[in-house]
């Protein structure tokens, strides 16, 4: 079995009575919306708190990801206007193939 990522500690997502309450690193709250009783908020606000940490955690290892290529294309010497330009350019094929993706799947429902 492989490790589990460690997620980021932010944003949590928490309730107060029904509400169902996103708090943002840089303090920032907002209510997400309201459910019924406070049992389903508790539920609905753990899968959220689960799925922006990940999306924050996959955004954060792309951006990473990123830099890496980045730093071994400075260190093959490659001149620093084409490394960004090949690396947005990889990017913009892997959005690509998201959003192709992304149509997909919303044929299929």
């Amino acid at each position: 079995m492989t490790d589990l990522p460690n997620l980021p500690e932010y944003p949590k997502v928490l309730v107060d009575g029904n509400a169902v309450v996103i708090h943002y690193e840089n303090g920032n709250k907002e209510v997400w919306g309201y459910e019924p009783n406070e049992k389903l908020a508790k539920e609905i606000a753990s899968d959220i708190e689960t799925r922006l940490k990940a999306i924050d955690y996959v955004t954060f290892e792309i951006v990473k990801k990123l830099n890496e290529i980045a730093e071994q294309f400075d260190t093959m010497g490659m001149p620093k206007e084409y490394a960004s330009e090949y690396i947005c350019e990889g990017y913009s094929k892997v959005s690509r193939w998201f959003r192709e993706l992304r149509r997909n799947e919303a044929v299929k429902e």
